[in-house]
């Protein structure tokens, strides 16, 4: 009987582990110089944090990349921060390749339901000595009179001072 109950613990075990994350090995020549590159991604997650991440050697160099969307997933807005070995031009392919896997679509501009959250980030006061205050924010909303859309998950980019 203690055998059967190993087994179909066993079971049990081995079939959540391989079916409860997606693992996706893909390889490819994904900056076009002639050598399979090899890119590995998968999701992880827990009750409260949980992220795509993803890995791509470089077939030629062997050099490895890296990029994850870990966080919370209480946060309304979650930067991702490109390492600089992935912002060089040589590797914007594969930068290119690590964003379709664990990014959502890629927007040009936030729509209103983010514009008003980076910029009340980006542009406030902050009083270290008042009674009342200890932030004013500037938020400089622009009302929109058309009908309402929804917002849907969608990544944008981020340079310089915005990060801060």
């Amino acid at each position: 009987m203690q055998k059967i109950k190993t087994i179909s613990f066993l079971i049990v075990f081995i079939s959540f582990h391989a079916f409860g994350q997606e693992i996706s090995v893909k390889v490819k020549d994904f900056n076009d110089d002639g050598v399979l590159d090899t890119l590995k991604s998968f999701y992880e997650g827990g009750s409260g944090f949980g992220g795509k991440f993803c890995e791509l050697i470089n077939g030629k160099t062997k050099e490895i990349y890296e990029l994850n969307t870990w966080g919370s997933y209480s946060q309304i807005k979650k930067c991702v921060i490109i390492p600089p070995a992935l912002n060089k031009v040589e590797n914007l392919k594969f930068l290119e390749a690590m964003n379709k896997e664990i990014l959502p679509a890629k927007k040009n501009k936030p729509d209103a339901s983010l514009q008003w959250i980076l910029n009340s980030t980006f542009s406030n006061k902050v009083f270290l000595k008042h009674d009342y205050f200890d932030l004013i924010i500037f938020h400089h909303s622009e009302w929109n009179n058309e009908k309402l859309q929804l917002p849907s998950t969608y990544y944008i980019c981020l340079k310089g001072d915005s990060l801060n």
